[in-house]
């Protein structure tokens, strides 16, 4: 853990100077920005009024826009403007603004032999040498001196007589060079030359310790938890799948134990539900193939008489065997998401109402008032799978309706697609049944037997092929009042 401290101190190190640095580059560049905005305006401010008259509001105004002491005195050391004046000024000025020299300045060309850069110090000097016969013409928008110098010794006396009268002339005309100071004396700032570097030292050593002591604690918070998660992590894969770590707080840590609780949970409950599915398989294969062995030894022995009633018991259990198995294959094709549907054109109303009129002998022989309302509706369906769903739900509905009850079987459009409503006046189902009604080999009355309640699977069924078309199931009920499951589908 040391070793990870001073790691931690080194890296926060490097990091620190490396801000340092660009921090201080960056002020750099912002520094050289102002000193050039501020040197523009004064010597501006200058070359404009030909004096330094009224310049304490363009100081104080460059220092409040740029957050800066900024002080404007001539050569001898006269103030002539301070943002600060109670401030003492620098030792050293910034620079020496001379508007004879100094400000921007277009081109000239002196004959065919010279180029000369024009400041106001130029412009007299041109002029001069203008007067004196030379050919001088002012070349604009060029800030560059070029040309070789090819003068008679006439003509160089006259360019040095003209730089003299320039000179004089010029120093009454703009106004006196000046000295810019730009914020504080180095006493009013951090002397770092002055530290005790024993105390610097001392303070280093404090925090260093004091990262120890940090790095130990987050260390044993950090640990702890990765060390419970990794131990529960290991008995989930040797198969303990009740492993749950604590969660506590909101930070990485517990939403990491958190997530883990969940997936364990889910792989528990996984777990559970397939045990559970494997033993409801055996029994539902089970008992069919009992019935079937049962009776074919009977039958084998004498003791029954082969007859059209065993027949139809045999066969009876060979139909339900069979379901049962396509019903499972329906299933694990849903779980490995290879469930496929044939999409085409369907008229929902000819397959619903075809549906319910195979279905009405068994509802007449049950005592239950069958009735439609179907609207026409077109959809893009697998009619082999809706019908299979249909068929599901109406059978259910007949079996758990009571004699003198009713099924109402309604189609219609919606702005969404398509609704499908089976509605019964049967048994009903309570808040918990509501929730299981979907999950497999689940029924509503574990006292029913096969020819009355089914394989258990088929709702389960029906979930799996109506999301397979991209739609919904759900049903609604009261206890005692009877059900209602509707099932939307897209249009297509």
């Amino acid at each position: 853990m040391a070793a990870v401290a001073l790691l931690a101190s080194a890296a926060t190190a490097i990091v620190t100077r490396s801000q340092t640095i660009a921090a201080v580059e960056d002020a750099a560049s912002i520094e050289f920005e102002n000193e050039t905005t501020i040197r523009d305006a004064i010597l501006f401010h200058g070359m404009l009024q030909g004096t330094w008259d009224a310049l304490d509001p363009l100081v104080d105004e460059l220092a409040a826009e740029l957050d800066t002491r900024i002080a404007v005195t001539r050569i001898d050391g006269r103030v002539l403007a301070d943002s600060d004046p109670e401030a003492p000024l620098p030792d050293d000025a910034r620079a020496t603004l001379d508007v004879r020299f100094d400000f921007p300045s277009t081109e000239v060309e002196l004959g065919d032999a010279v180029t000369l850069t024009a400041d106001p110090f130029e412009v007299q000097l041109i002029e001069c040498l203008d007067g004196r016969g030379l050919d001088v013409e002012v070349l604009e928008d060029l800030d560059f001196f070029e040309g070789d110098l090819v003068l008679d010794d006439d003509e160089l006396d006259d360019l040095d007589a003209c730089f003299n009268e320039a000179e004089e002339d010029l120093a009454t005309l703009v106004a006196p060079p000046v000295d810019l100071f730009i914020g504080y004396p180095a006493e009013a700032l951090i002397d770092l030359g002055s530290l005790d570097f024993g105390q610097v030292a001392i303070a280093a050593l404090g925090v260093l310790a004091l990262g120890l002591v940090l790095s130990f604690f987050v260390a044993g918070r950090v640990s702890r938890p990765v060390g419970q998660l990794t131990e529960a992590v290991d008995m989930v894969a040797a198969g303990d799948l009740s492993q749950r770590v604590p969660s506590d707080g909101d930070g990485e840590f517990g939403r990491l134990a958190t997530a883990f609780n969940s997936m364990a949970a889910r792989l528990e409950l996984g777990e559970q539900a397939r045990t559970r599915m494997v033993s409801d398989i055996a029994h539902e294969l089970r008992n069919p193939i009992g019935v079937l062995q049962g009776n074919l030894e009977a039958a084998q022995d004498g003791v029954f008489e082969v007859d059209r009633e065993l027949i139809d018991t045999l066969h009876f259990e060979t139909v339900h065997l069979s379901h049962l198995v396509e019903d499972l294959q329906q299933l694990a094709l849903a779980d490995a998401g290879a469930l496929a549907v044939e999409l085409q054109p369907t008229d929902l109303e000819e397959l619903v109402a075809g549906v319910v009129a195979g279905h009405r002998h068994a509802a007449d022989e049950s005592g239950v008032k069958l009735d439609t309302a179907l609207a026409p509706v077109i959809a893009t369906v697998d009619p082999k799978r809706i019908r299979q769903v249909v068929t599901n739900l109406l059978a259910n509905a007949i079996a758990y309706t009571q004699p003198g009850g009713r099924v109402d079987v309604r189609l219609r459009s919606t702005d969404e697609g398509v609704a499908l409503a089976v509605v019964d006046t049967g048994v009903g189902l309570t808040p918990e049944e509501q929730q299981r009604v979907f999950d497999r080999f689940w029924r509503a009355d574990a006292s029913r037997d096969r020819r009355t309640g089914g394989r258990g699977v088929g709702l389960s069924v029906c979930k799996e092929l109506v999301i397979a078309h991209g739609g919904t199931i759900e049903v609604v009920s009261a206890q005692g009042e009877g059900s209602t499951f509707t099932v939307l589908l897209p249009r297509e």
